[in-house]
C-alpha cells in the first residue's frame, strides 16, 4: 500500500476570478463544496482533464496537459452530475465493460471484473438491464461501476449523493473510504454540507452573497384540483413490474412527498399522476377534467425547449409570453443572473430551477417534480422550501419525488413506495424510522 501522504494531484486554478489551490494525497477522500455557481462541476471537469482551465494541474507530478486520454483513463475517474451524457451503450454490462474492452482485456476477465464492480455498487445480476429502464440512482451506480473497474488514482465525483436514498448513501460513502484507502483518493463535490460528513477534510469555495425572498410570480390563478390514483400497475419490460397497485391521492393546495430506496417506483408514479405515462391497470381521476398538469424530470436537460432559461419560458408561453414576468419568475428563484446564458453550460442545479420556472408560467393545478434539490446547495434548498410553501398557498398541488429527508420536511403528507406499493403514509416527521 503506498503513503496516504504520497501527493497524487496539486492543482491551482482560476476560478471565478479567484485563486483556488487543491492538493489531493493517497488514502484521502476531499470535499468540495461550494454554492451553486461556484463552479465546483467545472472544477471536476478540469481536474479530469476534460476542459481548458487557467492554472495548472499537476498529476503524479506531471502537468496534466501533458497525458493522452488513454493514459488518463486509466488514472483519473470522473462520474458527472448527470450520469446519462457519459453512457456508451444500453445494457449494463455492456457499459461497464466498455472502459475494460478498450483497455485490451481479455473477455473472461472483464466478466468477471464487471460482475465484481456491479456486486460492489449494489447492481448485482443487472448485467441485462437497460440503462433508460433504471432510476436515476441507479444511473448513478453504474456510472460509479464503470469507473471502478478500471481502478483509476484519483476518482472524481460530481453531486452524486442526492440521487441515492439514506442507505445507499452511507454504503457509498463506505465504499469511497475503503477505495481511498487502497492508496487512491477520491474527490466529492456538493452544496450540501450534510452529504460531505464523511470526508476527511473539505476545501471550500468562496461564498456569494445572497438574499433572497420567496415572492412567488404565477402568471395565471391556479384552478384548484385533486388527483386520485388508485390501484396503478406498470411495468417497462414484461417480467420486471415497477408499480404492483400503487394507490394515492394528492389534494389542492398540499404538498405531498414522495419516499422510497432507489429503484422503488418514484419516477414511474411521478409520470403516471402528470399523465407522461399511461399505467397498464388501475386508474387516475381528476376532480377538473381540463386541469393542467406539469412534470419536471430529475434530468432537467431531456425537457428544455430555449436554449436559454428566458427562451425557455417564452417557447413554454408562446403568444402570452411576457419579459418582464418572466424574468420576475426567474427573479423569484433566484435565478435571474443566467436568464440569457446558454443552458448547457448552466449547474444542474440552475437549470432544474430554470425549469420550475417555466412551470411556474403555466400556472399547473398539479405539478410533480422529480428531485427538485439535486444540485442545490444549502441556501437554495432552503429557498426552493419556502417558494414550494408559497405555492401551496396559491392552491398548486406539489407532489415532490425526492430522496432529500431534509426537504421532504416541507410536505403536509409523506408516501412510501417499497416493492411497488404505497407502503406507509403519514406525516414527515414520522418517515425516517419508516422509510427504510
Amino acid at each position: 500500500m503506498r503513503s496516504r501522504l504520497e501527493r497524487l494531484l496539486e492543482a491551482n486554478l482560476e476560478v471565478k476570478n479567484e485563486q483556488l489551490s487543491i492538493e489531493v494525497c493517497s488514502g484521502e477522500v476531499v470535499g468540495l463544496y461550494g454554492p451553486l455557481g461556484a463552479g465546483k462541476s467545472s472544477i471536476l471537469r478540469s481536474l479530469a482533464g476534460l476542459t481548458s482551465y487557467k492554472g495548472s494541474v499537476s498529476l503524479l507530478g506531471r502537468e496534466l496537459r501533458t497525458y493522452r486520454r488513454i493514459e488518463l483513463v486509466k488514472l483519473v475517474g470522473f462520474i458527472s452530475e448527470n450520469p446519462s451524457t457519459q453512457f456508451v451503450a444500453n445494457r449494463v454490462g455492456d457499459e461497464v465493460a466498455f472502459t475494460l474492452e478498450n483497455l485490451g482485456l481479455k473477455p473472461g476477465e472483464i466478466k468477471l471484473k464487471v460482475s465484481e464492480a456491479l456486486k460492489m455498487v449494489g447492481l448485482e445480476g443487472f448485467e441485462d438491464r437497460r440503462i433508460d429502464e433504471l432510476s436515476w440512482g441507479q444511473r448513478h451506480r453504474v456510472a460509479l461501476a464503470s469507473i471502478f473497474v478500471a481502478k483509476p488514482k484519483i476518482l472524481l465525483v460530481d453531486d452524486l449523493f442526492v440521487y441515492l436514498d439514506p442507505p445507499t448513501r452511507h454504503v457509498f460513502s463506505e465504499v469511497l473510504r475503503r477505495y481511498a484507502s487502497e492508496g487512491a483518493s477520491a474527490v466529492v463535490a456538493s452544496g450540501r454540507r450534510e452529504f460531505l460528513k464523511f470526508v476527511d477534510r473539505v476545501v471550500e469555495l468562496r461564498p456569494m452573497e445572497k438574499e433572497l425572498k420567496a415572492q412567488v410570480k404565477i402568471a395565471k390563478p391556479i384552478a384548484p384540483c385533486r388527483l386520485e390514483a388508485s390501484n396503478l400497475f406498470f411495468s417497462y419490460e414484461k417480467d420486471q413490474p415497477v408499480l404492483k397497485g400503487a394507490s394515492l391521492s394528492i389534494n389542492p393546495g398540499e404538498i405531498l412527498a414522495v419516499m422510497g430506496r432507489n429503484g422503488s417506483g418514484k419516477t414511474t408514479l411521478g409520470k403516471l399522476m402528470a399523465k407522461v405515462l399511461k399505467p397498464k391497470a388501475g386508474s387516475i381521476r381528476l376532480s377538473e377534467a381540463k386541469a393542467k398538469l406539469a412534470y419536471i424530470s430529475q434530468n432537467p436537460d431531456s425537457q428544455f425547449i430555449g436554449k436559454t432559461p428566458l427562451e425557455d419560458i417564452k417557447a413554454s408561453l408562446k403568444k402570452h409570453f411576457d419579459e418582464h414576468l418572466a424574468l420576475e419568475v426567474l427573479g423569484s428563484l433566484g435565478i435571474e443572473a443566467f436568464a440569457r446564458e446558454k443552458v448547457y453550460g448552466l449547474d444542474i442545479g440552475v437549470k432544474k430551477l430554470s425549469l420550475i420556472a417555466s412551470m411556474l408560467a403555466l400556472s399547473p393545478s398539479i405539478a410533480v417534480i422529480d428531485e427538485p434539490t439535486s444540485g442545490l446547495d444549502d441556501f437554495y434548498v432552503d429557498h426552493l422550501s419556502s417558494v414550494v410553501k408559497e405555492l401551496s398557498k396559491s392552491g398548486m398541488a406539489l407532489a415532490i419525488l425526492t430522496h432529500d429527508l431534509y426537504f421532504a420536511k416541507v410536505s403536509d403528507r409523506v408516501v412510501v413506495l417499497r416493492n411497488g406499493v404505497v407502503s406507509f403514509e403519514g406525516a414527515p416527521q414520522e418517515v425516517e424510522e419508516r422509510l427504510f
